[in-house]
């Protein structure tokens, strides 16, 4: 054979160029994966999209790409931890689309308590979802966890995983949450919440409660002065004769009674006391079901729920810094 007749030196000359050749594949090889790998890594960022961007950017990209789609709502804290987690994972697997979406832009009335959601998009459609973060902890789920989730459901590849920064120190390093103009800290163990869970739900229930503790619980520093019946507050009612809803043209031309807090609600004339004069001035009012305030112009101006529940809010600004001679006040509640 060829090789038989090659003496030592010859040998050797063969087989360092077979080594460069076996290298030369080996790089030429690795280039076009890398090649390849940068190719599928288009995103790297959680971009949110609002509902006429959902068909093109969620169902129909998903026929080449991951979509993982968070269904999310900006006051809920769990929705911010999960907003933080993805905006990483977004970087670390950029061959997966990350978006997010107010959850009832996506889903028409979709409750708050099923957030935050996960809808995880493959092959032009939904492969699978995650509903809340309970199974992780709630408030102590780890990015660690979210991403387990989603290379058992195949949304990303730890192949193509890029490293960012040292995994200890994501775990170490405490959640902030934009609570407005403020800022609260939360630590990473937070054992004294979870030693005893029913002490302590008990103890923030009577913080928050309109019961017994009100007079020294949260509600005695909600507000500094309260006032109620006349001159403050003088409600009529007109009642809507049949099952057809009025127009505000029809309603405000209507002979209306007066009626007193507890009767069925209907346009109310705001007048400051002088305790308040300078003040943050709110309307309480609990119609104990859903109801609209409207000015006198006919303008919406905010919804109101009463009866208790999660989505309680039975307030209204009247304004933010009261004035004794100011003009009379008129809205109607419907």
């Amino acid at each position: 054979t060829r090789l038989e007749r090659l003496d030592l030196d010859e040998l050797a000359e063969l087989e360092d160029s077979e080594d460069d050749q076996i290298l030369e594949h080996y790089r030429q090889q690795r280039m076009q994966e890398m090649r390849a790998q940068v190719a599928k890594e288009r995103f790297g960022t959680l971009e949110q999209i609002s509902e006429p961007d959902y068909k093109s950017t969620v169902t129909d990209a998903s026929t080449d790409v991951w979509v993982v789609v968070h269904l999310f709502r900006e006051y809920i804290p769990e929705c911010k931890l999960m907003n933080r987690f993805l905006s990483e994972l977004a970087q670390e697997y950029r061959a997966t689309k990350f978006v997010k979406i107010v959850s009832v832009e996506c889903i028409h009335n979709y409750p708050d308590a099923n957030l935050p959601t996960l809808l995880v998009y493959g092959k032009g459609d939904m492969q699978s979802q995650m509903v809340r973060l309970d199974k992780y902890g709630g408030m102590r789920a780890k990015k660690k966890d979210v991403e387990k989730y989603l290379v058992e459901v195949g949304a990303v590849d730890p192949s193509m995983k890029r490293s960012m920064k040292d995994e200890s120190e994501d775990e170490d390093e405490p959640v902030y949450f934009d609570l407005g103009k403020s800022q609260a800290v939360m630590d990473k163990p937070m054992s004294y919440l979870q030693k005893h869970p029913s002490i302590t739900r008990d103890r923030v229930a009577k913080f928050l409660a309109d019961g017994q503790w009100k007079d020294v619980n949260i509600h005695a520093s909600l507000y500094e002065a309260r006032a109620s019946g006349s001159p403050t507050i003088e409600m009529e009612m007109w009642s809507a004769p049949g099952q057809d809803r009025p127009t505000f043209e029809h309603a405000v031309k209507q002979e209306f009674a007066p009626i007193q807090v507890g009767h069925m609600f209907g346009p109310s004339w705001v007048q400051i006391p002088a305790e308040m004069e300078g003040k943050h001035v709110r309307l309480l009012f609990d119609p104990s079901c859903e109801a609209l305030v409207w000015s006198d112009r006919g303008e919406p101006l905010q919804g109101i729920t009463g009866d208790g529940g999660n989505n309680y809010h039975v307030d209204y600004t009247v304004t933010k810094k009261a004035k004794r001679d100011e003009h009379v006040r008129v809205l109607y509640l419907e």
